[in-house]
């Protein structure tokens, strides 16, 4: 049976903000979020097409809602058993929003993630914050 693929997504780190840093990297919305895809395996295989998608959940009183708004397709790739190979990408946060929010009866959370293929093993979703672009900023 072939090992499953491991596949790591980094965030590239945003410019920082002038407050305290956040827990997650903070982008505004209109901004580009770059990323990193490592993959690697024990042994040498052909990776089909990764797929990662840039998406928000709405939380509420009702059945939580997940949005997909870009998603970014990598060309198959073969690797080398035990040599990781790394592919950038860069998925556009949308202008309209909406902007990371967590109140009493509603939450809108930001996130990347690897979909899910057979023979692929990586991490959960990495979270992110979407904010409203400061004023006065070209």
């Amino acid at each position: 049976m072939n090992e499953p693929v491991q596949i790591d997504l980094l965030m590239a780190k945003p410019e920082p903000t002038p407050r305290a840093p956040d827990p997650f990297p903070t982008f505004e919305l209109g901004q580009e979020v770059p990323f990193t895809l490592r993959l690697c395996c024990d042994e040498g295989r052909d990776v089909p097409l990764v797929r990662v998608r840039l998406a928000y959940r709405c939380h509420g009183s009702g059945s939580p809602e997940i949005h997909e708004v870009a998603l970014h397709e990598m060309e198959p790739v073969s690797l080398k058993a035990g040599i990781p190979s790394e592919r950038s990408g860069v998925l556009l946060l949308p202008a309209q929003g909406p902007v990371s929010y967590s109140g009493e009866h509603v939450k809108f959370s930001w996130y990347l993630a690897v979909e899910p293929m057979p023979g692929i093993s990586s991490g959960d979703r990495t979270p992110l914050l979407a904010r409203a672009p400061r004023m006065g900023r070209k």
